[in-house]
């Protein structure tokens, strides 16, 4: 269709900071926003000074993307790639011990791969079930964990949660494999209303 093709590493500079967000591959992620908004400047006619792109870096949030909620990590990983990435995270925090993760799958997903990547980095799973009425029953995700890993199997996340803080006895707990899942439980950590959007599936 005549678009440009521009290569991160080759075509587009790294970000002029790094973003306020963890995770190295955050920084490929700002390098392409930043890339994407001086473009959509240009276009526009509209300045795009450095010390506001700096500031925006500084200050940027992502809800449910290595976010630290007490001694809760919550990741919306909810496929292969995302579960790789998380994992490479999870190996970077010096010191601590592997986790404990909560984990519900919707259907349609590769189950099996995403916690052949997670079960890597864990000390035990909890499989649970988030309110989406194409979350996998958890049973079935047991028969696909890799058979070294723990299991445990609890139907209401927040009972799942519960007994995950317990078996993690001061490890990290993590919450991931659904989108769903993690606005479910932020939710309920941070004390606020469950989003009736993210309960539902906007895909339907």
């Amino acid at each position: 269709v005549g678009a440009r093709v521009s290569r991160l590493g080759r075509d587009l500079p790294d970000a002029p900071a790094g973003p306020a967000l963890p995770g190295a591959h955050q920084r490929d992620n700002a390098a392409l926003a930043v890339a994407l908004a001086r473009d959509a400047a240009a276009a526009v006619g509209v300045p795009l000074p450095v010390d506001v792109v700096e500031r925006g870096l500084a200050t940027v949030s992502w809800p449910g993307r290595l976010e630290h909620v007490g001694d809760v990590i919550l990741d919306a990983a909810h496929n292969e790639e995302g579960a790789a990435t998380l994992v490479a995270y999870l190996t970077s925090l010096s010191g601590a011990r592997p986790p404990v993760a909560v984990v519900s799958i919707v259907g349609g997903k590769d189950a099996t791969a995403m916690l052949a990547r997670l079960a890597s980095a864990l000390s035990a799973i909890v499989l649970t079930r988030s309110a989406n009425e194409r979350s996998v029953p958890p049973a079935e995700l047991a028969r696909v964990v890799p058979a070294a890993t723990p299991v445990s199997i609890v139907e209401d996340p927040l009972v799942a949660l519960a007994l995950a803080r317990r078996l993690a006895a001061g490890a990290p707990v993590l919450v991931t494999g659904s989108i769903f899942l993690v606005g479910q439980l932020r939710a309920a950590l941070r004390g606020e209303a469950v989003d009736p959007v993210v309960t539902s599936d906007p895909m339907r």
